[in-house]
């Protein structure tokens, strides 16, 4: 089988940027090992036009020449020229947004049924954004992502989404506006790299993690406050926040909120760290923390818990979906700043209860395999 991954790939893969980036890359590798699978990544400002082999993969690499979207969305005609030349047995595209949209208008155009997977829904992260700060920008940002992720949507025949949260939203959106149409969905959720399984065993320490972009979804300011209060009880707690910068504004005001907290000493950022780099953090951390404000999956949770690492998170989005709450975690409401460093004190103040949290965490995990997702993908592609 010829298979197509249309989808924002890493210009280096020693440094993921972003969900989508890993869940293409990982799914991506795993078909290889039975399958001819060629790449077709999203242009983008800082890309490169070229062809190159990625661990047996061609991988095409688009550039986007312009400063926006739309100007991406110009590429759309040699990209898909580029697709159809290997005669593809299936096209997969990933992510609903324009680029996505016109990719999938275009390869319907020329008779092709392309498979569909949508990691989150803009429309629910850019709606949350303008509640938070009203702007007309954010209004523009949220009316254009909504239409085009629903126009999508609308013209899907089946459609793979990550959780069982993301399948039950979009029903509930067509629902409410008595769309009368709705794709079929498959819950298939996406893997994560193998090498998270193999690393040492952690012990129980004072050290916590969290990885994320750091965007306002994420909520690194609520994370460090709920840190500040935990220090009043443990105070040789450490944390480690690593992610890319996606939005700058948002990083700056990090680093503003922390130049005055009394704890600055007890926390340290990381930006744009290689694979390598980030493992290394997990491997001497012991606890996992995210107060994110939605996620649909949360592939940095099942690392996490690959590695060993019990999960303090807020129950929002598909996170209850992915970490059972007292059996792989902790999970609080989002904003409940007390809630989430109770939970905290709690795993890091008791070996025996890590422990436990630890074993049940890791065996969760196993269901995320690339090996094991990547044979339920191929069962689409076949059905």
């Amino acid at each position: 089988m010829t298979i197509a991954q249309i989808g924002p790939f890493p210009l280096d893969v020693n440094c993921i940027k972003g969900g989508i980036e890993s869940s293409v890359f990982g799914l991506a590798g795993a078909l290889a090992e039975s399958q001819r699978v060629e790449v077709f990544d999203f242009p983008r400002q800082d890309g490169r036009e070229e062809t190159q082999i990625v661990r047996g993969m061609v991988v095409h690499h688009y550039c986007n020449t312009g400063r926006h979207n739309e100007d991406a969305a110009s590429r759309c005609g040699k990209m898909v020229g580029d697709i159809l030349s290997i005669q593809p047995d299936v096209c997969h595209i990933h992510g609903s947004g324009l680029m996505s949209k016109c990719l999938f208008d275009a390869l319907r155009e020329r008779g092709i049924r392309p498979v569909l997977t949508v990691h989150g829904l803009a429309h629910i992260e850019k709606w949350k954004l303008l509640k938070h700060s009203p702007s007309l920008k954010h209004l523009y940002q949220y009316w254009r992502q909504s239409k085009t992720e629903f126009g999508l949507l609308g013209e899907a025949e089946r459609v793979i989404v990550d959780t069982e949260y993301v399948r039950k939203e979009i029903e509930g959106y067509f629902k409410k506006r008595e769309i009368s149409f709705l794709p079929e969905m498959a819950v298939i959720p996406q893997g994560i790299d193998p090498v998270y399984f193999d690393l040492p065993r952690p012990e129980l320490n004072k050290n916590i993690l969290s990885v994320g972009a750091f965007s306002r979804r994420k909520g690194h300011l609520l994370l460090i406050q709920a840190f500040e209060k935990l220090c009043e009880r443990m105070p040789d707690a450490h944390l480690d926040i690593a992610g890319i910068v996606a939005e700058q504004d948002y990083y700056a005001a990090v680093l503003a909120y922390l130049k005055e907290s009394p704890r600055k000493d007890r926390i340290s950022l990381h930006t744009d760290l290689s694979q390598e780099a980030l493992r290394g953090l997990f491997e001497q951390s012991c606890v996992f923390a995210l107060h994110s404000k939605e996620e649909s999956q949360g592939i940095a949770l099942v690392e996490a818990m690959a590695a060993g690492l019990p999960v303090v998170a807020t129950k929002v989005g598909g996170i209850p979906y992915v970490v059972n709450h007292r059996r792989d975690g902790l999970l609080s409401e989002y904003g409940d700043i007390d809630s989430f460093c109770a939970s905290l004190f709690y795993l890091l103040s008791d070996p025996g209860l890590w422990s436990a949290f630890s074993t049940r965490a890791q065996s969760s995990a196993l269901d995320y395999s690339w090996q094991k997702i990547a044979e339920r993908i191929l069962q689409e592609y076949t059905r």
